[in-house]
Protein backbone atom coordinates (compact mmCIF):
# COMPACT_ATOMS: atom_id res chain seq x y z
CA UNK A 1 0.00 0.00 0.00
CA UNK A 2 2.83 2.37 0.84
CA UNK A 3 4.54 1.64 -2.48
CA UNK A 4 1.26 2.26 -4.32
CA UNK A 5 0.86 5.66 -2.68
CA UNK A 6 4.39 6.66 -3.64
CA UNK A 7 3.98 5.48 -7.23
CA UNK A 8 0.74 7.44 -7.54
CA UNK A 9 2.16 10.69 -6.16
CA UNK A 10 5.38 10.48 -8.15
CA UNK A 11 3.43 9.78 -11.35
CA UNK A 12 1.34 12.88 -10.65
CA UNK A 13 4.49 14.96 -10.08
CA UNK A 14 6.08 13.74 -13.31
CA UNK A 15 2.85 14.50 -15.19
CA UNK A 16 2.90 18.06 -13.80
CA UNK A 17 6.44 18.37 -15.17
CA UNK A 18 5.24 17.14 -18.58
CA UNK A 19 2.30 19.51 -18.58
CA UNK A 20 4.52 22.47 -17.70
CA UNK A 21 7.22 21.30 -20.16
CA UNK A 22 9.87 20.79 -17.50
CA UNK A 23 12.29 17.86 -18.01
CA UNK A 24 9.72 16.40 -20.43
CA UNK A 25 11.54 13.42 -21.97
CA UNK A 26 12.73 11.97 -18.68
CA UNK A 27 9.30 12.57 -17.11
CA UNK A 28 7.53 10.74 -19.95
CA UNK A 29 9.78 7.72 -19.52
CA UNK A 30 9.32 7.71 -15.74
CA UNK A 31 5.53 7.88 -16.06
CA UNK A 32 5.47 4.90 -18.41
CA UNK A 33 7.60 2.81 -16.06
CA UNK A 34 5.69 3.83 -12.93
CA UNK A 35 2.26 3.16 -14.45
CA UNK A 36 3.35 -0.38 -15.26
CA UNK A 37 4.75 -0.92 -11.75
CA UNK A 38 1.70 0.58 -10.06
CA UNK A 39 -0.81 -1.46 -12.08
CA UNK A 40 1.03 -4.69 -11.26
CA UNK A 41 1.37 -3.71 -7.59
CA UNK A 42 -2.35 -2.86 -7.30
CA UNK A 43 -3.29 -6.24 -8.76
CA UNK A 44 -1.02 -7.97 -6.21
CA UNK A 45 -2.63 -6.01 -3.37
CA UNK A 46 -6.07 -7.28 -4.33
CA UNK A 47 -5.15 -10.87 -5.17
CA UNK A 48 -2.05 -11.37 -3.03
CA UNK A 49 1.31 -12.63 -4.26
CA UNK A 50 3.10 -15.37 -2.31
CA UNK A 51 6.27 -15.07 -4.38
CA UNK A 52 6.67 -11.40 -3.44
CA UNK A 53 5.41 -11.94 0.10
CA UNK A 54 2.26 -9.86 -0.34
CA UNK A 55 -0.68 -11.35 1.62
CA UNK A 56 -4.28 -11.19 0.51
CA UNK A 57 -6.40 -8.38 2.02
CA UNK A 58 -7.23 -9.12 5.68
CA UNK A 59 -10.91 -8.18 5.42
CA UNK A 60 -13.70 -7.57 2.94
CA UNK A 61 -13.71 -3.86 3.78
CA UNK A 62 -10.09 -3.61 2.63
CA UNK A 63 -10.97 -5.48 -0.59
CA UNK A 64 -13.87 -3.13 -1.27
CA UNK A 65 -11.65 -0.10 -0.72
CA UNK A 66 -8.98 -1.47 -3.06
CA UNK A 67 -11.61 -2.12 -5.73
CA UNK A 68 -12.64 1.52 -5.46
CA UNK A 69 -8.99 2.47 -5.87
CA UNK A 70 -8.75 0.26 -8.96
CA UNK A 71 -11.68 1.99 -10.64
CA UNK A 72 -10.20 5.43 -10.04
CA UNK A 73 -6.74 4.20 -10.99
CA UNK A 74 -7.89 3.06 -14.43
CA UNK A 75 -9.22 6.54 -15.16
CA UNK A 76 -6.00 8.09 -13.83
CA UNK A 77 -3.88 5.74 -15.95
CA UNK A 78 -5.91 6.45 -19.09
CA UNK A 79 -5.57 10.20 -18.63
CA UNK A 80 -1.80 9.97 -18.27
CA UNK A 81 -1.31 7.62 -21.21
CA UNK A 82 -3.43 9.83 -23.47
CA UNK A 83 -1.81 13.12 -22.48
CA UNK A 84 1.91 12.50 -21.90
CA UNK A 85 2.77 12.70 -25.59
CA UNK A 86 0.58 15.69 -26.45
CA UNK A 87 2.37 18.82 -27.61
CA UNK A 88 0.40 20.86 -25.08
CA UNK A 89 -1.44 19.73 -21.94
CA UNK A 90 -4.32 21.97 -20.91
CA UNK A 91 -4.81 23.26 -17.41
CA UNK A 92 -8.08 21.35 -17.25
CA UNK A 93 -6.30 18.03 -17.82
CA UNK A 94 -3.61 18.94 -15.25
CA UNK A 95 -6.24 19.74 -12.64
CA UNK A 96 -8.22 16.57 -13.42
CA UNK A 97 -5.12 14.36 -13.09
CA UNK A 98 -4.18 16.04 -9.84
CA UNK A 99 -7.69 15.50 -8.45
CA UNK A 100 -7.66 11.83 -9.46
CA UNK A 101 -4.30 11.37 -7.77
CA UNK A 102 -5.59 12.92 -4.55
CA UNK A 103 -8.63 10.63 -4.57
CA UNK A 104 -6.42 7.58 -5.07
CA UNK A 105 -4.06 8.63 -2.29
CA UNK A 106 -6.95 9.24 0.08
CA UNK A 107 -8.52 5.85 -0.66
CA UNK A 108 -5.19 4.05 -0.25
CA UNK A 109 -4.65 5.75 3.11
CA UNK A 110 -8.12 4.64 4.22
CA UNK A 111 -7.27 1.09 3.16
CA UNK A 112 -4.10 1.27 5.26
CA UNK A 113 -6.07 2.37 8.31
CA UNK A 114 -8.54 -0.49 7.80
CA UNK A 115 -5.65 -2.97 7.68
CA UNK A 116 -3.77 -1.45 10.61
CA UNK A 117 -5.52 -3.36 13.47
CA UNK A 118 -4.07 -6.65 12.24
CA UNK A 119 -0.59 -5.24 12.91
CA UNK A 120 -1.17 -4.18 16.54
CA UNK A 121 0.46 -7.36 17.86
CA UNK A 122 2.86 -7.76 14.97
CA UNK A 123 6.60 -7.16 14.87
CA UNK A 124 6.27 -5.22 11.63
CA UNK A 125 7.19 -1.54 12.27
CA UNK A 126 4.14 -0.34 10.35
CA UNK A 127 4.00 3.07 12.02
CA UNK A 128 7.66 3.79 11.23
CA UNK A 129 7.13 2.73 7.61
CA UNK A 130 4.06 4.97 7.47
CA UNK A 131 6.12 7.95 8.65
CA UNK A 132 8.80 7.24 6.04
CA UNK A 133 6.18 7.11 3.30
CA UNK A 134 4.55 10.34 4.51
CA UNK A 135 7.90 12.09 4.32
CA UNK A 136 8.57 10.88 0.77
CA UNK A 137 5.08 11.95 -0.29
CA UNK A 138 5.57 15.36 1.31
CA UNK A 139 8.82 15.99 -0.60
CA UNK A 140 7.17 15.14 -3.91
CA UNK A 141 4.11 17.28 -3.11
CA UNK A 142 6.36 20.20 -2.10
CA UNK A 143 8.12 20.21 -5.48
CA UNK A 144 4.82 19.83 -7.34
CA UNK A 145 3.28 22.76 -5.46
CA UNK A 146 6.31 24.96 -6.18
CA UNK A 147 5.91 24.26 -9.91
CA UNK A 148 2.24 25.22 -9.77
CA UNK A 149 3.11 28.46 -7.98
CA UNK A 150 5.76 29.63 -10.42
CA UNK A 151 3.36 28.95 -13.32
CA UNK A 152 0.57 30.94 -11.59
CA UNK A 153 -1.70 27.97 -10.99
CA UNK A 154 -3.92 28.44 -7.90
CA UNK A 155 -1.06 30.22 -6.12
CA UNK A 156 -2.63 30.68 -2.67
CA UNK A 157 -3.76 27.07 -2.35
CA UNK A 158 -0.42 25.73 -3.54
CA UNK A 159 1.47 27.90 -1.07
CA UNK A 160 -0.62 26.26 1.65
CA UNK A 161 0.20 22.81 0.29
CA UNK A 162 3.91 23.64 0.03
CA UNK A 163 4.11 24.84 3.62
CA UNK A 164 1.98 21.92 4.82
CA UNK A 165 4.42 19.50 3.17
CA UNK A 166 7.36 21.18 4.89
CA UNK A 167 5.52 21.07 8.23
CA UNK A 168 4.81 17.34 7.77
CA UNK A 169 8.49 16.54 7.32
CA UNK A 170 9.55 18.71 10.25
CA UNK A 171 6.94 17.14 12.53
CA UNK A 172 7.72 13.54 11.61
CA UNK A 173 11.52 13.52 11.24
CA UNK A 174 12.11 13.26 14.99
CA UNK A 175 9.27 10.73 15.40
CA UNK A 176 11.08 8.42 13.00
CA UNK A 177 14.40 8.70 14.86
CA UNK A 178 13.40 9.17 18.50
CA UNK A 179 10.29 7.00 18.49
CA UNK A 180 6.69 7.45 19.61
CA UNK A 181 5.01 5.47 22.40
CA UNK A 182 2.14 3.19 21.41
CA UNK A 183 -1.42 3.79 22.59
CA UNK A 184 -4.50 1.58 22.74
CA UNK A 185 -5.57 2.71 19.29
CA UNK A 186 -2.28 3.47 17.53
CA UNK A 187 1.01 1.74 16.88
CA UNK A 188 4.19 3.03 18.41
CA UNK A 189 7.53 3.69 16.77
CA UNK A 190 10.67 2.22 18.26
CA UNK A 191 13.64 4.50 18.82
CA UNK A 192 16.31 3.95 16.17
CA UNK A 193 19.32 2.15 17.62
CA UNK A 194 21.13 1.25 14.40
CA UNK A 195 23.70 3.82 13.28
CA UNK A 196 23.31 2.85 9.63
CA UNK A 197 19.64 3.87 9.67
CA UNK A 198 20.68 7.15 11.29
CA UNK A 199 23.18 7.73 8.48
CA UNK A 200 20.56 6.90 5.84
CA UNK A 201 18.10 9.36 7.38
CA UNK A 202 20.84 12.01 7.54
CA UNK A 203 21.53 11.60 3.81
CA UNK A 204 17.82 11.80 2.99
CA UNK A 205 17.27 14.87 5.18
CA UNK A 206 20.27 16.66 3.65
CA UNK A 207 18.84 16.03 0.18
CA UNK A 208 15.43 17.23 1.35
CA UNK A 209 16.94 20.41 2.83
CA UNK A 210 18.55 21.21 -0.52
CA UNK A 211 15.26 20.47 -2.32
CA UNK A 212 13.41 22.68 0.17
CA UNK A 213 15.78 25.61 -0.39
CA UNK A 214 15.37 25.29 -4.15
CA UNK A 215 11.57 24.90 -3.89
CA UNK A 216 11.24 28.11 -1.88
CA UNK A 217 13.33 29.97 -4.45
CA UNK A 218 11.19 28.56 -7.26
CA UNK A 219 7.98 29.50 -5.45
CA UNK A 220 9.32 33.04 -5.11
CA UNK A 221 9.88 33.24 -8.87
CA UNK A 222 13.43 31.99 -9.48
CA UNK A 223 13.12 29.84 -12.60
CA UNK A 224 16.85 29.12 -12.58
CA UNK A 225 16.29 26.83 -9.57
CA UNK A 226 13.62 24.64 -11.19
CA UNK A 227 16.06 22.01 -12.47
CA UNK A 228 17.85 21.90 -9.10
CA UNK A 229 14.56 21.51 -7.24
CA UNK A 230 13.39 18.66 -9.48
CA UNK A 231 16.71 16.83 -9.27
CA UNK A 232 17.06 17.19 -5.51
CA UNK A 233 13.43 16.31 -4.79
CA UNK A 234 13.65 13.06 -6.76
CA UNK A 235 16.94 12.20 -5.04
CA UNK A 236 15.37 12.90 -1.64
CA UNK A 237 12.31 10.77 -2.40
CA UNK A 238 14.57 7.93 -3.55
CA UNK A 239 16.68 8.19 -0.39
CA UNK A 240 13.55 8.13 1.79
CA UNK A 241 12.26 5.09 -0.11
CA UNK A 242 15.56 3.31 0.59
CA UNK A 243 15.05 3.81 4.33
CA UNK A 244 11.77 1.85 4.37
CA UNK A 245 13.37 -1.63 3.91
CA UNK A 246 15.91 -0.75 6.62
CA UNK A 247 13.10 0.19 9.01
CA UNK A 248 11.33 -3.07 8.22
CA UNK A 249 14.45 -5.17 8.91
CA UNK A 250 15.61 -3.08 11.86
CA UNK A 251 19.05 -2.37 10.41
CA UNK A 252 20.38 -0.34 7.54
CA UNK A 253 23.28 -0.44 5.14
CA UNK A 254 26.22 1.74 6.07
CA UNK A 255 28.61 3.20 3.57
CA UNK A 256 32.35 2.66 3.78
CA UNK A 257 33.31 3.47 7.36
CA UNK A 258 36.96 4.03 6.45
CA UNK A 259 37.43 7.77 6.25
CA UNK A 260 40.44 9.61 4.87
CA UNK A 261 42.56 11.68 7.22
CA UNK A 262 41.10 14.97 6.00
CA UNK A 263 37.55 13.62 6.39
CA UNK A 264 38.27 12.53 9.96
CA UNK A 265 39.73 15.94 10.75
CA UNK A 266 36.68 17.69 9.31
CA UNK A 267 34.38 15.30 11.16
CA UNK A 268 36.23 15.98 14.38
CA UNK A 269 35.99 19.74 13.91
CA UNK A 270 32.26 19.57 13.12
CA UNK A 271 31.38 17.29 15.99
CA UNK A 272 34.00 18.67 18.40
CA UNK A 273 32.34 22.07 18.32
CA UNK A 274 28.92 20.55 19.01
CA UNK A 275 30.17 18.14 21.68
CA UNK A 276 32.18 20.90 23.37
CA UNK A 277 29.07 23.07 23.28
CA UNK A 278 27.02 20.21 24.76
CA UNK A 279 29.58 19.75 27.54
CA UNK A 280 29.50 23.48 28.26
CA UNK A 281 25.69 23.52 28.24
CA UNK A 282 25.67 20.83 30.93
CA UNK A 283 27.50 23.23 33.25
CA UNK A 284 25.59 26.28 32.01
CA UNK A 285 22.13 24.76 32.59
CA UNK A 286 23.06 23.73 36.13
CA UNK A 287 24.46 27.20 36.85
CA UNK A 288 21.40 28.98 35.46
CA UNK A 289 19.24 26.75 37.66
CA UNK A 290 21.17 28.05 40.70
CA UNK A 291 20.81 31.67 39.56
CA UNK A 292 17.05 31.26 39.05
CA UNK A 293 16.47 29.40 42.28
CA UNK A 294 18.45 31.87 44.41
CA UNK A 295 16.86 34.97 42.92
CA UNK A 296 19.53 36.30 40.57
CA UNK A 297 17.32 35.54 37.56
CA UNK A 298 13.84 37.14 37.47
CA UNK A 299 12.16 34.25 35.64
CA UNK A 300 12.85 30.88 34.04
CA UNK A 301 12.99 32.12 30.43
CA UNK A 302 16.78 31.94 30.27
CA UNK A 303 16.78 28.46 31.86
CA UNK A 304 14.06 27.21 29.49
CA UNK A 305 15.97 28.55 26.48
CA UNK A 306 19.15 26.77 27.61
CA UNK A 307 17.28 23.49 28.02
CA UNK A 308 15.91 23.78 24.47
CA UNK A 309 19.38 24.61 23.19
CA UNK A 310 20.76 21.60 25.03
CA UNK A 311 18.14 19.35 23.44
CA UNK A 312 18.90 20.71 19.96
CA UNK A 313 22.64 20.24 20.49
CA UNK A 314 22.11 16.64 21.56
CA UNK A 315 19.96 15.95 18.50
CA UNK A 316 22.64 17.32 16.20
CA UNK A 317 25.28 15.09 17.78
CA UNK A 318 23.01 12.04 17.79
CA UNK A 319 21.51 12.33 14.31
CA UNK A 320 23.58 14.89 12.42
CA UNK A 321 22.46 18.21 11.01
CA UNK A 322 22.32 20.01 7.66
CA UNK A 323 22.58 23.51 9.13
CA UNK A 324 24.85 23.83 10.99
CA UNK A 325 26.69 21.04 9.14
CA UNK A 326 27.24 18.14 11.55
CA UNK A 327 27.83 14.57 10.41
CA UNK A 328 25.89 11.63 11.79
CA UNK A 329 27.84 9.30 14.10
CA UNK A 330 30.31 7.38 11.91
CA UNK A 331 30.37 4.15 13.97
CA UNK A 332 27.99 2.10 16.06
CA UNK A 333 30.21 2.43 19.14
CA UNK A 334 29.97 6.22 19.12
CA UNK A 335 26.21 6.09 18.58
CA UNK A 336 25.92 3.59 21.45
CA UNK A 337 27.87 5.98 23.71
CA UNK A 338 25.33 8.69 22.93
CA UNK A 339 22.36 6.37 23.45
CA UNK A 340 23.62 4.71 26.62
CA UNK A 341 25.50 7.55 28.33
CA UNK A 342 24.69 11.02 27.08
CA UNK A 343 20.97 10.74 26.30
CA UNK A 344 19.95 9.11 29.63
CA UNK A 345 21.99 11.68 31.56
CA UNK A 346 20.31 14.46 29.59
CA UNK A 347 16.89 13.08 30.54
CA UNK A 348 17.93 12.92 34.20
CA UNK A 349 19.17 16.52 34.08
CA UNK A 350 15.87 17.72 32.59
CA UNK A 351 13.92 15.94 35.33
CA UNK A 352 16.22 17.39 38.00
CA UNK A 353 15.79 20.94 36.65
CA UNK A 354 12.04 20.51 37.08
CA UNK A 355 12.70 19.72 40.76
CA UNK A 356 14.21 21.72 43.59
CA UNK A 357 17.49 20.03 44.58
CA UNK A 358 20.73 21.88 43.84
CA UNK A 359 22.92 18.83 44.40
CA UNK A 360 20.96 16.66 41.96
CA UNK A 361 21.08 19.24 39.18
CA UNK A 362 24.80 19.83 39.70
CA UNK A 363 25.57 16.12 39.71
CA UNK A 364 23.69 15.39 36.49
CA UNK A 365 25.16 18.48 34.84
CA UNK A 366 28.67 17.30 35.71
CA UNK A 367 27.86 13.78 34.47
CA UNK A 368 26.61 15.15 31.16
CA UNK A 369 29.79 17.21 30.74
CA UNK A 370 31.96 14.19 31.55
CA UNK A 371 30.16 11.89 29.06
CA UNK A 372 30.32 14.55 26.34
CA UNK A 373 34.05 15.04 26.89
CA UNK A 374 34.53 11.27 26.66
CA UNK A 375 32.82 11.25 23.25
CA UNK A 376 34.98 14.16 22.14
CA UNK A 377 38.06 12.17 23.16
CA UNK A 378 36.93 9.28 20.93
CA UNK A 379 36.62 11.52 17.88
CA UNK A 380 39.94 13.18 18.65
CA UNK A 381 41.82 9.88 19.03
CA UNK A 382 40.54 8.55 15.70
CA UNK A 383 41.26 11.80 13.84
CA UNK A 384 44.80 11.99 15.21
CA UNK A 385 45.47 8.35 14.33
CA UNK A 386 44.51 9.11 10.73
CA UNK A 387 46.98 12.00 10.52
CA UNK A 388 49.54 12.33 13.34
CA UNK A 389 50.85 15.61 11.86
CA UNK A 390 47.49 17.33 12.31
CA UNK A 391 47.64 19.74 15.31
CA UNK A 392 44.77 17.94 16.97
CA UNK A 393 46.23 18.02 20.49
CA UNK A 394 45.93 21.77 20.78
CA UNK A 395 42.49 21.73 19.07
CA UNK A 396 41.33 19.17 21.60
CA UNK A 397 42.72 21.20 24.50
CA UNK A 398 41.07 24.40 23.28
CA UNK A 399 37.74 22.62 22.70
CA UNK A 400 37.62 21.78 26.38
CA UNK A 401 38.13 25.40 27.42
CA UNK A 402 34.50 26.26 26.63
CA UNK A 403 33.21 23.84 29.26
CA UNK A 404 35.96 24.87 31.67
CA UNK A 405 34.94 28.53 31.34
CA UNK A 406 31.38 27.71 32.42
CA UNK A 407 32.73 25.49 35.19
CA UNK A 408 34.66 28.52 36.46
CA UNK A 409 31.45 30.55 36.45
CA UNK A 410 29.62 27.73 38.21
CA UNK A 411 32.31 27.65 40.91
CA UNK A 412 31.99 31.44 41.26
CA UNK A 413 28.21 31.16 41.70
CA UNK A 414 28.55 28.42 44.31
CA UNK A 415 31.12 30.50 46.18
CA UNK A 416 29.04 33.68 45.99
CA UNK A 417 25.96 31.94 47.41
CA UNK A 418 28.09 30.30 50.15
CA UNK A 419 27.11 26.88 48.82
CA UNK A 420 30.84 26.18 48.65
CA UNK A 421 32.82 28.15 51.21
CA UNK A 422 36.31 26.94 50.32
CA UNK A 423 38.33 29.48 48.36
CA UNK A 424 40.78 26.68 47.58
CA UNK A 425 38.17 24.79 45.53
CA UNK A 426 37.37 27.94 43.56
CA UNK A 427 41.04 28.70 42.96
CA UNK A 428 41.67 25.15 41.70
CA UNK A 429 39.05 25.61 38.98
CA UNK A 430 40.51 28.99 38.03
CA UNK A 431 44.07 27.62 37.97
CA UNK A 432 43.05 24.69 35.76
CA UNK A 433 41.68 27.07 33.15
CA UNK A 434 44.71 29.36 33.47
CA UNK A 435 47.17 26.48 32.96
CA UNK A 436 45.33 25.19 29.89
CA UNK A 437 45.17 28.66 28.36
CA UNK A 438 48.89 29.29 28.83
CA UNK A 439 49.69 25.84 27.51
CA UNK A 440 48.04 26.79 24.21
CA UNK A 441 50.55 29.62 23.87
CA UNK A 442 53.66 28.01 25.35
CA UNK A 443 53.13 24.45 24.11
CA UNK A 444 52.92 21.18 26.01
CA UNK A 445 54.03 17.57 25.86
CA UNK A 446 52.21 16.91 22.58
CA UNK A 447 52.48 20.19 20.72
CA UNK A 448 54.86 23.11 20.35
CA UNK A 449 54.45 26.75 21.32
CA UNK A 450 52.82 29.16 18.91
CA UNK A 451 55.21 29.53 15.99
CA UNK A 452 56.33 33.10 15.47
CA UNK A 453 56.33 35.08 13.26
CA UNK A 454 54.49 32.57 11.06
CA UNK A 455 51.38 32.38 13.30
CA UNK A 456 50.92 35.99 14.28
CA UNK A 457 47.17 35.51 13.58
CA UNK A 458 47.05 32.76 16.18
CA UNK A 459 49.02 34.78 18.71
CA UNK A 460 46.71 37.78 18.22
CA UNK A 461 43.57 35.71 18.84
CA UNK A 462 45.17 34.03 21.84
CA UNK A 463 45.84 37.50 23.22
CA UNK A 464 42.17 38.38 22.73
CA UNK A 465 41.19 35.27 24.70
CA UNK A 466 43.65 36.23 27.43
CA UNK A 467 42.17 39.73 27.63
CA UNK A 468 38.67 38.27 27.96
CA UNK A 469 39.93 35.97 30.72
CA UNK A 470 41.54 38.91 32.52
CA UNK A 471 38.15 40.64 32.54
CA UNK A 472 36.68 37.64 34.34
CA UNK A 473 39.49 37.63 36.89
CA UNK A 474 39.01 41.35 37.52
CA UNK A 475 35.96 40.49 39.64
CA UNK A 476 38.05 38.26 41.91
CA UNK A 477 39.56 41.25 43.70
CA UNK A 478 36.11 42.20 45.01
CA UNK A 479 35.40 38.64 46.14
CA UNK A 480 32.93 37.68 43.39
CA UNK A 481 29.93 39.47 44.87
CA UNK A 482 26.38 38.22 44.24
CA UNK A 483 25.50 41.62 42.76
CA UNK A 484 28.16 41.10 40.08
CA UNK A 485 27.07 37.63 38.95
CA UNK A 486 25.19 38.79 35.85
CA UNK A 487 28.12 40.97 34.79
CA UNK A 488 30.48 38.05 35.32
CA UNK A 489 28.20 35.84 33.22
CA UNK A 490 28.40 38.36 30.36
CA UNK A 491 32.21 38.38 30.50
CA UNK A 492 32.28 34.56 30.58
CA UNK A 493 30.02 34.43 27.50
CA UNK A 494 32.39 36.82 25.74
CA UNK A 495 35.33 34.62 26.77
CA UNK A 496 33.62 31.55 25.28
CA UNK A 497 32.94 33.44 22.04
CA UNK A 498 36.63 34.29 21.68
CA UNK A 499 37.59 30.67 22.41
CA UNK A 500 35.28 29.56 19.58
CA UNK A 501 37.00 32.06 17.27
CA UNK A 502 40.35 30.57 18.28
CA UNK A 503 39.47 26.98 17.31
CA UNK A 504 39.59 27.33 13.49
CA UNK A 505 43.02 28.97 13.72
CA UNK A 506 44.36 26.19 15.93
CA UNK A 507 43.26 23.53 13.44
CA UNK A 508 45.46 25.02 10.71
CA UNK A 509 48.80 23.24 10.52
CA UNK A 510 51.82 25.46 11.23
CA UNK A 511 54.11 25.98 8.24
CA UNK A 512 57.50 27.55 8.83
CA UNK A 513 58.48 30.30 6.46
CA UNK A 514 61.07 28.98 3.92
CA UNK A 515 64.65 30.14 4.41
CA UNK A 516 65.21 33.09 2.06
CA UNK A 517 68.42 34.23 0.34
CA UNK A 518 70.53 36.22 2.89
CA UNK A 519 70.18 39.52 1.09
CA UNK A 520 70.68 41.50 4.28
CA UNK A 521 74.02 39.83 4.98
CA UNK A 522 75.15 40.42 1.41
CA UNK A 523 74.09 44.07 1.56
CA UNK A 524 75.82 44.65 4.88
CA UNK A 525 78.95 42.92 3.58
CA UNK A 526 79.02 45.14 0.51
CA UNK A 527 78.52 48.24 2.63
CA UNK A 528 81.31 47.12 4.94
CA UNK A 529 83.58 46.44 1.99
CA UNK A 530 82.87 49.88 0.52
CA UNK A 531 83.53 51.58 3.87
CA UNK A 532 86.77 49.65 4.35
CA UNK A 533 87.83 50.49 0.81
CA UNK A 534 87.10 54.17 1.38
CA UNK A 535 89.05 54.14 4.62
CA UNK A 536 91.98 52.45 2.93
CA UNK A 537 91.81 54.92 0.08
CA UNK A 538 91.73 57.86 2.46
CA UNK A 539 94.76 56.53 4.36
CA UNK A 540 96.74 55.19 1.44
CA UNK A 541 96.43 58.12 -0.97
CA UNK A 542 98.22 60.72 1.29
CA UNK A 543 100.89 58.19 2.16
CA UNK A 544 101.43 57.38 -1.47
CA UNK A 545 101.64 61.12 -2.26
CA UNK A 546 104.21 61.68 0.48
CA UNK A 547 106.23 58.74 -0.73
CA UNK A 548 106.08 60.05 -4.26
CA UNK A 549 107.30 63.49 -3.15
CA UNK A 550 110.17 61.92 -1.23
CA UNK A 551 111.23 59.93 -4.25
CA UNK A 552 110.99 63.02 -6.43
CA UNK A 553 113.09 65.03 -3.89
CA UNK A 554 115.69 62.25 -3.74
CA UNK A 555 115.90 62.14 -7.50
CA UNK A 556 116.30 65.93 -7.61
CA UNK A 557 119.17 65.80 -5.07
CA UNK A 558 120.79 62.98 -7.00
CA UNK A 559 120.58 64.90 -10.27
CA UNK A 560 122.04 67.99 -8.54
CA UNK A 561 124.94 65.99 -7.19
CA UNK A 562 125.61 64.46 -10.60
CA UNK A 563 125.51 67.90 -12.16
CA UNK A 564 127.99 69.22 -9.57
CA UNK A 565 130.36 66.33 -10.22
CA UNK A 566 130.11 66.94 -13.94
CA UNK A 567 130.91 70.62 -13.50
CA UNK A 568 133.94 69.85 -11.36
CA UNK A 569 135.24 67.49 -13.95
Amino acid sequence: LSAQRLLTQRSAQYFTQVGLKVDMKNSQVEITVMLSQASSNLRNLIEGNKIRGIPAPPSQSVVDKLLDVTATWKTFESELEAAIHLESVSTIILNRVELLAKNILKALQEAEHLAMPMLLNSDVPAAAVEVGVEQALAVSEMAQSALHIIYDMDVAANWERLNASRATIEATRWQLLQGVPATETSLGIQKVTDVCIVQQVKVAMDLYSQAEQAALKVAHGDRMEVDTMIRMSHLAVGALENIIPSLTMGNGTCGNSTLAAEEWQQLHLEVAHQVAHLAALGAEVATEFLLFKHGSSPNSERLDALVLELESSLRRIMFGSFDPPVAAPPTQSKFDHILQKIDPTFQQLIQAVAGDLDETVLRHGQDLTRHAESLQEQYFTRALAADPVWPGHRVHLASGLEAQAYQVFQAVVLFSYDLVTSETALQEVIDRFQVALHQLRDGGDDFAAIMMPERQDLMNQWGTVQNAWDQVLAYQSSGFQVSDLRKIEITVNNLVLEIQNLLPLLSVEDVKFPDSFPWSAVIYSIIGFVICSCCCFIICVPWCLRQSKRRDAAKTVERSERAAVADSV
